[in-house]
């Protein structure tokens, strides 16, 4: 990918995750990867979405070398399946990154189009990311009986 940005398609563990560079974030061509690991588990009551966790990196293309600052934010979008949602509550869908430091998943503000089954995140840095949902609350009462 050279200087005017341009986008990584690619899925995983039945997501597909869009990556859109904006003209100028690189100053020299890069290669971008995307790749799936594993990572520590989510926080209780949280589902991962798509059963995997992926990284995004980005090296120089002249020697490799990491990229980890950006002139620019770029996007991310996930997308996922109805089935991959079920049980889980639609307004809690979001993404988020593992800090190394701390060994937790931090939520990043995550824009969700319930009707295109999309997350989206505006990114600054990379690291390993996932999507993840809250478990539906159901509430279920005693079943009283009258004579």
């Amino acid at each position: 990918m050279g200087t005017n940005g341009g986008t990584v398609n690619t899925s995983f563990q039945g997501l597909a995750i869009n990556l859109n560079f904006p003209a100028g974030v690189f100053s020299a061509p890069v290669n971008v990867s995307v790749g799936m690991t594993t990572t520590a588990a989510p926080a209780p009551g949280t589902i991962l979405i798509g059963n995997g966790a992926f990284f995004i990196e980005v090296r120089l293309q002249s020697n490799g070398q990491p990229v980890t600052t950006f002139s620019a934010p770029f996007t991310l979008t996930v997308s996922y399946s109805p089935n991959q949602v079920t049980g889980l509550h639609q307004a809690s869908l979001h993404m988020s990154y593992f800090d190394p430091v701390t060994q937790q998943w931090v939520s990043i503000p995550t824009t969700v189009n319930q009707q295109n089954r999309t997350l989206n995140a505006v990114l600054t840095h990379l690291t390993v990311f996932a999507p993840f949902g809250n478990l539906e609350k159901l509430l279920f009462l005693p079943l009283a009986h009258r004579n």
